[in-house]
């Protein structure tokens, strides 16, 4: 599907040069991005990514602790099928909420919730038995399936001018989550035992009771806090719940619009009157006349993309001074009689309708391929960070973990920052894609030459690793932390393809539910199979317990050419 451009001057009698046609962008100034709805997006995002990662540091020793299995390389399958459960249950709510955002608007879906995340996360914190672990973990899942409306949100408020701006924000929400998440998940678990000194002596019963309360708590507040801001700050952008507002409230021929105050304005430019007007994006014309011309596009489906902007748009049409007429008409009468209908009863677009779409189909694929890659890599390095050097990993402690995990989401953090703006401002989002998707197999291959080095430094576990080694193997790590994360960049290339690829601007969040579908269940299988692939890896000692390693590479490598939009 091309790109959503439109120039910011058409003149209604003069054709545009091709190269007009070519290099829209060279004209386009970006669209003012609305700050507090995207900040509003971002802290609601925030809560699932720490919720959700803040468990990984601990969730090994909670299982060895709870007596769930009294073999130490079975606590691997353990903790996977924890893992897995809470995308395992995210499977039957993600596309629904989906749908239902389509219908009763962003906002109530997201409240809900982020609700849900904050009561998930304080039940896993009172777990005391494998049975409680998997019930929170599930109740996380069914409760926190908006992350398709989030991203719907975001496309509604941005467009191709600006969204090398936007997106890269909204980017860093999961690695500043991630980021913070197992930092304090690895610090404040097992409180009487990693900060005795901190903790109260009427709170020791408590936390001997229930070791991981603390940081399972922390997740609740953050959630609570997402709650508290999106239900005072975030504003509804569904555009059938905007238009029914706007018709309210349109008493004038220039009324506010939910983002700021629109106007127009006339200027003489030569021969010409240039008529500029700032509206939402809905507003922007699709069919039916403009002024000074007879067709401002086609009538069709298609021709809507290429022409929208973003919800906050200039549009200047020059005109004949004999064309402009003495009164302008009202912009909200346009908006409401040339979209209200359709929007008001939009298009139910059915998964069959929606997997006949060839782009989508690719789109989909790509999303399962991106998303098991990237869940199976933090499961089974958690995994092999913790398994003893002798049964293949690194014998780390939950701290160390958790030191590790944080410093690469601030790696991810950075590359947000840094690398993606650029990426999206001068390269196309498939192609950066598949490059991407190409970094997988190197950061597969890097784990098991990290125990090699441990083996062999260590006497296979029997004395501590050297000074030398010890600086190989911190040095792999942070490579294979490089590589992995500006892998998952990949997942913002994935949101504005998805965007681009939506039939229809009001089947946004039936699209991006049904994106999220398949990622959620590429998210449930990852860390039940990869876990149980470790687990029989060091426990039959398959290939000196790095048979795993061998299957995630020729996976993805196979991954990233199934995978591949070029």
């Amino acid at each position: 599907m091309p790109a959503s451009r439109s120039p910011d001057t058409v003149d209604a009698h003069e054709p545009q040069s091709h190269d007009d046609l070519e290099s829209p962008q060279q004209r386009i100034r970006p669209t003012p991005i609305p700050m507090l709805q995207l900040f509003s997006v971002c802290v609601s995002r925030i809560a699932e990514p720490f919720a959700y990662t803040q468990i990984f540091p601990y969730v090994n020793q909670m299982v060895w602790q709870l007596g769930v299995t009294d073999d130490p390389k079975k606590v691997g399958f353990y903790s996977g099928m924890v893992d897995s459960m809470f995308a395992f249950a995210q499977l039957f709510t993600v596309y629904g909420y989906g749908r239902l955002s389509d219908r009763i608007g962003r906002k109530p879906v997201v409240l809900f919730s982020v609700f849900g995340v904050a009561l998930s996360s304080g039940l896993f914190g009172f777990s005391n038995s494998f049975a409680h672990m998997m019930a929170a973990r599930t109740i996380a899942g069914l409760l926190s399936g908006y992350v398709a409306v989030l991203h719907s949100i975001l496309g509604e408020i941005t467009d191709d001018t600006n969204q090398s701006a936007a997106y890269p924000i909204y980017a860093l929400c999961y690695p500043i989550g991630s980021l913070v998440g197992p930092l304090v998940g690895g610090a404040l678990a097992d409180p009487n035992q990693s900060i005795p000194h901190l903790v109260p002596a009427f709170l020791h019963d408590v936390f001997d009771k229930y070791p991981y309360m603390l940081p399972s708590m922390a997740a609740c507040t953050v959630a609570a806090m997402s709650f508290t801001f999106v239900l005072f700050f975030m504003k509804e952008t569904l555009p059938s719940i905007v238009r029914r507002k706007a018709r309210k409230s349109s008493g004038t021929s220039t009324p506010t619009s939910l983002y700021g105050s629109r106007g127009r304005t006339v200027e003489r430019t030569g021969k010409y009157w240039v008529l500029t007007i700032n509206y939402p994006k809905m507003c922007i014309l699709t069919r039916g006349r403009t002024l000074g011309s007879e067709q401002h596009a086609e009538s069709s489906p298609s021709a809507s993309p290429t022409m929208e902007r973003s919800r906050y748009s200039s549009v200047s049409t020059r005109v004949g001074a004999d064309d402009l007429p003495k009164k302008c008409p009202s912009e909200t009468d346009t908006l409401l009689a040339d979209e209200d209908d359709e929007d008001e009863q939009p298009h139910d677009w059915s998964v069959s309708e929606l997997l006949k779409l060839p782009e989508l189909r690719k789109l989909y694929r790509s999303s399962v391929v991106l998303s098991y890659l990237a869940e199976a890599y933090v499961v089974v390095f958690v995994l092999f960070s913790y398994t003893k050097i002798q049964d293949g990993g690194l014998g780390f402690e939950p701290a160390e973990i958790g030191f590790v995990l944080a410093v690469a989401g601030g790696i991810s953090f950075a590359l947000q920052i840094l690398f993606l703006p650029v990426v999206l401002r001068q390269g196309k989002p498939t192609k950066m894609f598949d490059t991407c998707m190409a970094l997988w197999p190197i950061g597969y291959a890097i784990p098991p030459i990290l125990n090699i080095i441990a083996r062999s430094s260590s006497g296979n576990g029997r004395y501590p690793i050297g000074t030398a080694a010890s600086a190989a193997i911190w040095t792999g790590i942070w490579v294979a932390q490089l590589l992995t994360k500006t892998a998952c960049t990949a997942y913002a290339m994935n949101m504005i393809i998805a965007r681009q690829s939506a039939p229809d601007r009001r089947a946004l969040g039936t699209t991006n539910g049904l994106n999220q579908f398949f990622m959620c269940a590429a998210r449930m299988f990852a860390p039940v199979t990869v876990s149980a692939m470790f687990a029989l890896s060091t426990e039959h000692n398959w290939l000196g317990g790095h048979s795993v390693w061998v299957v995630m590479i020729v996976l993805s490598i196979l991954g990233w050419k199934v995978s591949a939009w070029n």
